[in-house]
C-alpha cells in the first residue's frame, strides 16, 4: 500500500469516525440538556463525549475495514489459536522446567524431545511469521492458512506448515468447523450492522436538531438547502461510521467466541476453580457487566424516542397523516431492538475487555509498585527534613 492512499484511507476512517463520534455527542448534549437545562453543562457533555468515544471509533472502523481483507476470518481464528497454543507450551514449558530442574533428562527422553522440537517450531515462527517483514509475513500467512487443508501425512509440507503442525494438529477440524459457521453468519451481522447504522444515523437528526435550536436559535429543518445538503452529509458518515463499528465488535464477538470453544475444548488442565466464582475480581466483572446491560437499556429508550422524532420530522409535510403514527411506531421497535442487541454486545465487548486488563494485573506487580512509592516517599520526607 502506498504511502498516499494510506494517507486517504487514514482520512477517510478518521471522517466516519467523526461523523459517528459527533452524532453520540449530539446524544450527550441532548439528554444533558434535558436534564439540567445548562446549555455549558450541555456543550460539555458533548464535547467530552465526542473526544473519548472519537479515537476508540476510529480504532473500531479500522478494525472493521480490515475484516473485508481476503482470508480476514481464516487468519482471526487460525492465529489466535496459534498464539493460544504457543503460549500454552510455553508455560507447560516453564513448569516442566521447573519440575525437573534438579533431574537431567536423557537426550532420547521422550519429553525433551517434544520440548526441543516445539522450541524450534517457536523460534521458526518467531523469524519466519512475528517478526518477520511485511512481504515474508504475508507468504507465511498464506502457507499456515493452507495447511488447514492439506493431508496431515502430506511430505511436502513447508517448513513452517511442519511448525504449525505441532501446535494445531489436534484442532485442525474444530478451527475448519469454526471458519465456516463464521462465514455463514457474515450476511446476517452485516445486515444487523447495517440496520444498526441506519437507526443511529436517523436517531441522530433529532439531537443535532436540539443542538441547533439551543445553540443557534434554529431548527434543522429550517437551514438553507446548502447547509441542509451538509447536514445530510454528516449524517450519512454517521450511518457509514456506525455500521462498520457494529459489524467489527459483532464479526469480533462471534471470532471471539469460538476461539474460546476451540482452545477451552482442546485444554484439558484447564479446571474451573468454584472460589474464584465469588473472587473480588469476578465480582468487579459482574459488576462492569450490569452495568453495561443497564447502559444499553438506558440508551435503547432514548434512540427508540428520537428515531420516532427523526421520522416526524422527516415526513412532516409530505402528506403522511396521524393515521399512520402506530405504523410508524411499530416500525420503528424491530430496527432499534436489532441496534440494541448490538449495541449491547458493543457494551459487554468493550466491559470484559476492561475487566480482562483489569484480571491480568499481577499482584506482585501492584505491590513492588507500592513498595517503591513508599521508598521514594520516605526519601523525600528524609531530604525535607
Amino acid at each position: 500500500m502506498s504511502h498516499e492512499t494510506k494517507k486517504t484511507g487514514n482520512a477517510t476512517n478518521t471522517i466516519f469516525a467523526a461523523g459517528a463520534a459527533i452524532s453520540l455527542g449530539a446524544f450527550s448534549f441532548a439528554g444533558t440538556f434535558l436534564v439540567s437545562a445548562s446549555i455549558p453543562l450541555a456543550a460539555l457533555a458533548f464535547f467530552l463525549s465526542s473526544v473519548i468515544e472519537g479515537e476508540v471509533y476510529r480504532q473500531n472502523i479500522d478494525s472493521s475495514l480490515n475484516r473485508f481483507q481476503k482470508d480476514s476470518i481464516q487468519k482471526n481464528i487460525i492465529f489466535n489459536i496459534l498464539a493460544k497454543r504457543i503460549n500454552q507450551y510455553l508455560d507447560a514449558k516453564a513448569e516442566t522446567e521447573k519440575k525437573t530442574e534438579a533431574v537431567e533428562l536423557n537426550d532420547d527422553n521422550e519429553e525433551k524431545v517434544e520440548i526441543c522440537e516445539k522450541m524450534k517450531a517457536v523460534e521458526l515462527l518467531k523469524d519466519q511469521y512475528f517478526n518477520a517483514s511485511a512481504e515474508s509475513k504475508t507468504e507465511a500467512e498464506k502457507d499456515i492458512i493452507d495447511y488447514l487443508y492439506k493431508n496431515e501425512n502430506d511430505t511436502e509440507l513447508t517448513d513452517i506448515q511442519k511448525a504449525v503442525a505441532l501446535f494445531l494438529k489436534d484442532d485442525r477440524d474444530k478451527i475448519q468447523t469454526a471458519i465456516e459457521t463464521v462465514k455463514a453468519r457474515d450476511n446476517w451481522i452485516m445486515l444487523a450492522a447495517i440496520v444498526s447504522g441506519l437507526v443511529f444515523s436517523i436517531a441522530s437528526i433529532t439531537a443535532l436538531n436540539l443542538c441547533t435550536t439551543q445553540i443557534a436559535g434554529l431548527s434543522l429543518f429550517a437551514l438553507p438547502w446548502y447547509a441542509s445538503l451538509l447536514v445530510t452529509s454528516f449524517v450519512f458518515f454517521a450511518f457509514i461510521g456506525e455500521s462498520l463499528i457494529m459489524y467489527n465488535t459483532l464479526m469480533k464477538a462471534s471470532i471471539d467466541r469460538k476461539v474460546h470453544v476451540i482452545y477451552k475444548t482442546g485444554n484439558s488442565e484447564e479446571k474451573t476453580d468454584k472460589t474464584k466464582l465469588l473472587s473480588a475480581k469476578n465480582l468487579v466483572i459482574m459488576l462492569i457487566v450490569a452495568l453495561a446491560i443497564f447502559s444499553t437499556v438506558a440508551a435503547a429508550s432514548t434512540y427508540f424516542i428520537a428515531l420516532l422524532k427523526s421520522i416526524e420530522f422527516l415526513i412532516a409535510g409530505k402528506g403522511i397523516t396521524s393515521t399512520m403514527a402506530p405504523e410508524i411506531f411499530y416500525g420503528a421497535i424491530v430496527p432499534v431492538l436489532i441496534y440494541s442487541m448490538a449495541k449491547l454486545v458493543f457494551h459487554i465487548s468493550n466491559a470484559l475487555e476492561t475487566s480482562r486488563m483489569f484480571s491480568e494485573m499481577d499482584s506482585s506487580i501492584i505491590s513492588k509498585n507500592f513498595k517503591k512509592f513508599k521508598e521514594q516517599r520516605t526519601l523525600y520526607i528524609k531530604r525535607t527534613m
